[in-house]
């Protein structure tokens, strides 16, 4: 069989994780000095959490080899470049819906597909100011409307910070 990775695998180099800013070379030891840059603080910071929220999300790794680990939402956003997708644990109400922006353009009030009714919770957002950006209003918590999005049968909306990613999970009930 062959081996696949799916989006959200884990890729960081060297240095990475404190921010340094050259990428890291072979023959020199990593920038330790730039552990006291502010900023590298918030990297170190934001790979603590995401370190602890990979951990703590079963639909991260569980199906981790399996083509239902990943359920394409939205591909084709080519206007506003956004892309969708969820992350699939074993249960079939364990998932995260990740929503990607790859420009610096928040969008507000941006609709995008759901496979259940009920509300969703903001879980992560990359440009959050504790992380180095410059996001720092509350948690989105979204309600479900029953509106055909794509190949799903509801939506939320929410605001998308620019340059980010976006996790959402379902509210427990």
């Amino acid at each position: 069989t062959m081996l696949m990775t799916y989006p959200g695998k884990k890729l960081l180099f060297m240095g990475s994780e404190f921010g340094q800013y050259l990428e890291w070379r072979f023959n020199e030891g990593l920038e330790w000095s730039e552990l006291q840059d502010p900023l590298n603080n918030k990297m170190r910071r934001f790979d603590r959490v995401l370190n602890q929220f990979y951990l703590d999300e079963p639909s991260l790794w569980q199906l981790e080899q399996k083509e239902t680990a990943l359920k394409v939402i939205d591909a084709d956003n080519k206007d506003e470049s956004v892309l969708s997708f969820i992350r699939q644990g074993k249960r079939r109400k364990d998932f995260l819906v990740i929503i990607l922006n790859f420009t610096p353009v928040e969008r507000k009030k941006f609709a995008i597909g759901v496979p259940y009714s009920g509300e969703y919770k903001e879980v992560l957002n990359t440009a959050r100011v504790e992380f180095g950006g410059h996001w720092n209003q509350a948690a989105q918590i979204c309600t479900t409307v029953k509106k055909q999005f794509k190949n799903m049968e509801y939506q939320v909306e929410l605001d998308v910070t620019g340059f980010s990613a976006l996790i959402l999970k379902p509210k427990e009930v």
